[in-house]
């Protein structure tokens, strides 16, 4: 039960921290300044040092191997209110058995190789009202073993030819809510590898070259009442049970495709949602080799020069395509398009809602 305000606290010893909190419980910090010169930690928290509090301070480092905010074996950690940064490498860290934390309404960036925040083994922990920012790589990344954590009303920003904003590897049954991802020239957000994480009520935009949002390998993703953007919108690979509702997904480049599945993945649900294709591209292409039931339920395809393309699938697939419109395509397009192969399928309550498409469904390859 210390309390330490408005107060400065410096090192610059090899390995050392300029605040360390060990086996300790319940400690205040308000008010304050950490920083470390060299190759040590400005904050680190651990061995069962539980409940302690930092607001409203400055945390910061410049030094690869070192961190601003490291937090393990610690339980009911809260960061609120305060700076965090190490341009050099990572600047906030939750290690092994790091649970029950916050962080609140905190700024967290570096301007390195490394993520900004980095979850490892991390779990039951809370991310609220926060940016967090890297120019020069990836912003948070949620990995493996690490779970159920929660992201709300949170910004993540990252730079760099193939970066990620948000990267969430590994890590099973955690939330993604009211936050917005942003890559320029990378990945607004990566899944892959986990299993049961919900993607809710955010905005995901990126410029890379297969999508803004990738889903691959993983289980029983969820995506709903999101907005989707980038050159190519959603690729999914690989995966199974992929649940796609109330969303908005958006191509940008001429031949973009909104949403593409591949990879040998098994099962895909899509309801309630809008998809804008590029103007050579696809609202919806279903490559070779799929699996299980692939369902469309529910959505308006548009903008795209074929809206619907279906390849061959693998052998007891299932396609099922229901109340499905097709508006405002590319000119001279199609608006089903199949591209080989022999088909259980059923088509009801398809809409072609206008004139824009030549071709309402070809199936010259059947």
């Amino acid at each position: 039960y210390n309390t330490i305000s408005q107060s400065t606290l410096t090192s610059s010893g090899v390995n050392y921290r300029a605040l360390h909190i060990s086996a300790s419980s319940s400690n205040t910090v308000t008010g304050s300044y950490m920083g470390h010169s060299s190759s040590g930690d400005a904050v680190r928290i651990e061995n069962g040092a539980h409940f302690n509090a930092i607001s409203q301070s400055t945390l910061a480092v410049n030094y690869n191997a070192g961190y601003a905010y490291f937090v393990k074996g610690a339980s009911g950690s809260v960061l609120s209110g305060s700076m965090v940064s190490n341009p050099a490498g990572y600047a906030a860290f939750l290690a092994a058995f790091a649970k029950y934390g916050t962080i609140d309404q905190s700024t967290i960036t570096t301007n390195s190789g490394s993520s900004a925040l980095y979850l490892d083994s991390a779990t039951y922990n809370t991310l609220s009202r926060s940016y967090i920012g890297n120019p020069a790589g990836s912003a948070l990344t949620i990995g493996f073993y690490s779970h159920y954590n929660t992201v709300d009303r949170s910004t993540m920003s990252s730079g760099g030819s193939n970066t990620k904003a948000l990267n969430l590897t590994g890590g099973d049954n955690n939330v993604i809510s009211r936050s917005w991802m942003s890559s320029p020239i990378g990945y607004g957000a990566w899944f892959d590898y986990g299993v049961n994480n919900l993607l809710s009520q955010s905005t995901v935009t990126g410029n890379s070259l297969i999508g803004a949002l990738v889903i691959a390998g993983a289980s029983s993703q969820t995506v709903m009442n999101s907005y989707i953007q980038g050159g190519d919108a959603l690729y999914i690979s690989g995966s199974t049970g992929t649940d796609i509702r109330a969303s908005v997904l958006i191509a940008t480049k001429p031949a973009g495709k909104a949403l593409y599945l591949t990879g040998y993945s098994v099962g895909l649900s899509l309801s309630s949602s809008t998809l804008k294709g590029g103007p050579t591209g696809e609202g919806l292409l279903l490559d070779a080799n799929n699996m299980g039931l692939l369902s469309i339920a529910s959505t308006t395809v548009q903008g795209a020069a074929r809206g619907l393309s279906i390849d061959a699938q693998a052998s007891g697939a299932t396609l099922s395509i229901s109340s499905v419109t097709f508006h405002a395509l590319a000119s001279s397009g199609t608006a089903i398009h199949f591209l080989g192969g022999t088909f259980v399928s059923t088509f009801t309550g398809v809409n072609f809602a206008d004139s824009s498409p030549a071709i309402n469904v070809d199936a010259t390859l059947l």
